[in-house]
């Protein structure tokens, strides 16, 4: 049986909103969360297609920022030149750093 539109809307809002938007695929679990998987939208009988339509009807309003792999190299030399400077006293720092250069 298809679910109905308001079905599909409720089971997609009964999750954490990080799981919304990805639909899991895989055969070896590397769990980031999934609508489907984590989320129970698959249990609740949401199929991939009902999920592709809510998603495109429901854009996600915190997208993930692109990630530059040369400018987290850029940003991680910093950090060794300002360690080995004595400016930078710990990994905690650096994490912070990169927590909310990187974090959605």
């Amino acid at each position: 049986m298809q679910l109905t539109t308001e079905q599909v809307n409720d089971a997609m809002m009964d999750m954490y909103p990080e799981w919304r938007y990805r639909w899991c695929g895989g055969w070896a679990c590397a769990c980031m969360g999934a609508a489907n998987c984590s989320g129970n939208a698959s249990s609740k009988g949401v199929t991939r297609e009902q999920w592709e339509a809510w998603v495109a009807s429901n854009p996600d309003p915190d997208p993930p920022k692109p990630f530059d792999p040369e400018e987290l190299v850029a940003v991680l030399r910093q950090a060794s030149k300002e360690y080995s400077e004595g400016k930078t006293s710990s990994q905690e720092e650096l994490k912070e750093r990169l927590r909310k250069k990187y974090q959605k």
